[in-house]
């Protein structure tokens, strides 16, 4: 009964965040070690392999460990990797949110690989961000808005997840109702944008389209995503 209960409370909790942030893809923390992860590196380097182990901090990637495809094992420091391609898990599938990922007219805004994401993966992106007024660092973060990212890039705050986080029957569910995100406009460093601070920094987010803010009647924090497509949409180069 124990268990009916929670896998019931499990699908409601999944729904209820996609009514939140439907247009963003779910944040991912489960990674399959069954499948192939795509790695490229500064350099340009690309690397293949199947995850052996990911040692991270505070949700942070610290360190990523591959069997490549010649069976060696492989180690990178987070700072080494450009951005990567890692397979989720069977169960944080269940709450992938992906009508956004299917519409293919998004997808010319865009050189993601389609098929990667389309099939469940995450995409990670070294990225700048200020972290303590001015000072900056450089972070793996997970881009959740793949398929519309060519204006602004919306990146998953894994701190938030700390706060925003549902447990559910001993299981931690990442991206419930979150309460910021980091926000990278064109090549500008990443900034965090809090939910409480989202009117005030909206000039800033829309700036390629002053305009814009006129035809919106309210800023939802709850439909930041759906304003954000938009925008893309509306004012895209």
């Amino acid at each position: 009964m124990r268990i009916v209960i929670t896998t019931i409370a499990l699908f409601i909790s999944l729904s209820l965040m996609g009514q939140n942030n439907k247009f963003f893809v779910k944040a991912v923390d489960g990674f399959s070690k069954k499948k192939m992860s795509y790695l490229t590196l500064m350099d340009g380097t690309e690397v293949t392999g199947k995850i052996k182990k990911l040692k991270r901090k505070k949700w942070l990637f610290e360190k990523v460990i591959i069997i490549d495809e010649n069976d060696k094992k492989r180690e990178f420091e987070a700072n080494e990797i450009k951005s990567m391609y890692l397979p989720q898990s069977g169960l944080d599938k269940l709450g992938k949110m992906s009508d956004m990922l299917s519409d293919a007219t998004q997808w010319e805004k865009t050189d993601l690989n389609q098929e990667y994401l389309e099939d469940g993966y995450a995409y990670f992106e070294s990225t700048e961000v200020y972290y303590k007024k001015k000072k900056k660092k450089v972070l793996l973060l997970q881009l959740i808005n793949p398929s519309f990212s060519g204006e602004v890039k919306v990146f998953y705050d894994p701190t938030a997840g700390e706060s925003a986080g549902i447990g559910i029957g001993g299981m931690n569910i990442a991206g419930g109702g979150d309460k910021s995100f980091y926000i990278k406009i064109g090549d500008d460093t990443a900034f965090k944008l809090k939910k409480k601070e989202y009117k005030k920094q909206a000039e800033d987010i829309f700036s390629t389209c002053p305009d814009y803010l006129r035809k919106v009647k309210k800023l939802n924090w709850e439909k930041f995503g759906e304003t954000l497509l938009d925008y893309t949409n509306t004012c895209s180069k």
